[in-house]
């Protein structure tokens, strides 16, 4: 199950578990790379 669907999960926490799956998804030799200008938490939620 993908991260991205799991209702609750802080923005910047949610990308981390996403890289992470792409990341064994690929054996590791495909790690999206990540900058953020947000600081503090966000959450999204379903309208």
């Amino acid at each position: 199950m993908s991260s991205a669907g799991t209702p609750g999960v802080e923005a910047q926490e949610m990308l981390r578990r996403v890289r992470a799956e792409v990341g064994v998804g690929h054996e590791d030799n495909q790690v999206p790379w990540s900058n953020s200008p947000l600081l503090g938490e966000v959450y999204l939620a379903e309208r």
